[in-house]
Protein backbone atom coordinates (compact mmCIF):
# COMPACT_ATOMS: atom_id res chain seq x y z
CA UNK A 1 0.00 0.00 0.00
CA UNK A 2 2.16 2.90 1.27
CA UNK A 3 5.53 3.51 2.85
CA UNK A 4 4.86 5.41 6.09
CA UNK A 5 7.29 7.02 8.52
CA UNK A 6 5.94 6.75 12.06
CA UNK A 7 7.57 9.01 14.67
CA UNK A 8 6.78 8.78 18.36
CA UNK A 9 9.10 8.89 21.35
CA UNK A 10 6.95 6.40 23.27
CA UNK A 11 8.04 2.91 22.19
CA UNK A 12 4.73 1.30 23.20
CA UNK A 13 2.71 3.78 21.16
CA UNK A 14 5.10 3.41 18.23
CA UNK A 15 4.79 -0.38 18.33
CA UNK A 16 0.99 -0.38 18.57
CA UNK A 17 0.56 2.15 15.75
CA UNK A 18 3.16 0.35 13.65
CA UNK A 19 1.29 -2.93 14.08
CA UNK A 20 -2.03 -1.29 13.14
CA UNK A 21 -0.57 0.29 10.00
CA UNK A 22 1.20 -2.91 8.96
CA UNK A 23 -2.04 -4.87 9.42
CA UNK A 24 -3.50 -2.65 6.69
CA UNK A 25 -0.65 -3.63 4.36
CA UNK A 26 1.57 -0.58 4.80
CA UNK A 27 5.34 -0.66 5.14
CA UNK A 28 6.28 1.28 8.27
CA UNK A 29 9.60 2.88 9.15
CA UNK A 30 9.51 3.66 12.87
CA UNK A 31 11.62 6.41 14.46
CA UNK A 32 11.74 7.99 17.93
CA UNK A 33 11.90 11.73 17.22
CA UNK A 34 11.84 14.49 14.63
CA UNK A 35 15.56 14.32 13.91
CA UNK A 36 15.28 10.63 13.07
CA UNK A 37 12.16 11.37 11.01
CA UNK A 38 14.04 13.82 8.78
CA UNK A 39 17.05 11.51 8.45
CA UNK A 40 14.86 8.51 7.57
CA UNK A 41 12.88 10.52 5.03
CA UNK A 42 16.03 11.77 3.29
CA UNK A 43 17.66 8.31 3.35
CA UNK A 44 14.60 6.51 1.96
CA UNK A 45 14.08 9.19 -0.70
CA UNK A 46 17.72 9.03 -1.80
CA UNK A 47 17.25 5.27 -2.38
CA UNK A 48 14.32 6.01 -4.69
CA UNK A 49 11.64 5.01 -2.19
CA UNK A 50 10.20 8.24 -0.75
CA UNK A 51 7.65 7.78 2.02
CA UNK A 52 4.10 8.62 1.01
CA UNK A 53 2.85 9.61 4.48
CA UNK A 54 4.26 10.74 7.80
CA UNK A 55 2.48 9.94 11.07
CA UNK A 56 4.07 11.78 13.97
CA UNK A 57 3.59 12.79 17.55
CA UNK A 58 4.13 16.49 18.17
CA UNK A 59 5.98 16.52 21.48
CA UNK A 60 9.23 14.55 21.19
CA UNK A 61 12.83 15.07 22.29
CA UNK A 62 15.52 16.66 20.10
CA UNK A 63 13.07 17.89 17.46
CA UNK A 64 9.30 17.78 17.75
CA UNK A 65 6.88 16.78 15.02
CA UNK A 66 5.95 20.35 14.12
CA UNK A 67 9.60 21.31 13.68
CA UNK A 68 10.33 18.18 11.62
CA UNK A 69 7.45 18.80 9.21
CA UNK A 70 8.41 22.49 8.97
CA UNK A 71 11.94 21.45 8.03
CA UNK A 72 10.67 19.09 5.34
CA UNK A 73 8.45 21.87 3.96
CA UNK A 74 11.45 24.23 4.00
CA UNK A 75 13.20 21.68 1.79
CA UNK A 76 10.17 21.74 -0.57
CA UNK A 77 9.04 18.28 0.52
CA UNK A 78 5.24 18.26 0.55
CA UNK A 79 4.57 14.75 1.84
CA UNK A 80 1.16 14.33 3.51
CA UNK A 81 1.36 14.11 7.28
CA UNK A 82 -0.82 13.34 10.28
CA UNK A 83 -0.10 14.65 13.75
CA UNK A 84 -1.20 12.34 16.56
CA UNK A 85 -1.18 14.36 19.76
CA UNK A 86 -2.78 15.09 23.10
CA UNK A 87 -2.28 18.83 22.51
CA UNK A 88 -5.58 20.62 22.06
CA UNK A 89 -4.26 24.16 22.45
CA UNK A 90 -5.52 26.54 19.75
CA UNK A 91 -1.97 27.53 18.77
CA UNK A 92 -1.03 23.88 18.13
CA UNK A 93 -4.14 23.36 16.02
CA UNK A 94 -3.38 26.57 14.10
CA UNK A 95 0.22 25.51 13.46
CA UNK A 96 -0.91 22.11 12.16
CA UNK A 97 -3.45 23.75 9.85
CA UNK A 98 -0.83 26.23 8.60
CA UNK A 99 1.35 23.28 7.59
CA UNK A 100 -1.60 21.55 5.91
CA UNK A 101 -1.34 18.61 8.29
CA UNK A 102 -4.21 16.53 9.64
CA UNK A 103 -4.51 16.47 13.43
CA UNK A 104 -5.83 13.46 15.35
CA UNK A 105 -6.19 13.80 19.10
CA UNK A 106 -5.25 11.27 21.77
CA UNK A 107 -6.72 9.06 22.99
CA UNK A 108 -6.49 7.97 19.40
CA UNK A 109 -9.35 6.39 17.50
CA UNK A 110 -7.48 3.78 15.43
CA UNK A 111 -10.31 3.65 12.91
CA UNK A 112 -9.95 7.39 12.32
CA UNK A 113 -6.22 6.95 11.76
CA UNK A 114 -6.80 4.14 9.25
CA UNK A 115 -9.36 6.23 7.37
CA UNK A 116 -7.08 9.28 7.29
CA UNK A 117 -4.18 7.22 5.93
CA UNK A 118 -6.45 5.68 3.27
CA UNK A 119 -7.55 9.17 2.22
CA UNK A 120 -3.97 10.41 2.03
CA UNK A 121 -2.68 7.51 -0.07
CA UNK A 122 -5.78 7.43 -2.27
CA UNK A 123 -6.69 3.86 -1.48
CA UNK A 124 -9.89 2.23 -0.44
CA UNK A 125 -10.81 2.84 3.17
CA UNK A 126 -10.13 -0.18 5.37
CA UNK A 127 -12.93 -2.01 7.08
CA UNK A 128 -12.95 -0.79 10.67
Amino acid sequence: MALIILADDDADTRNVLGHVLRSDGHVVCMVADGEELITAFVDLSSRGDPPQVIVTDIEMPRRDGLEAVRELRRRNIEVPAVFVTAHREPEVVAQARALGVALLLKPLDLGALKLRIAELVGGSPPIV
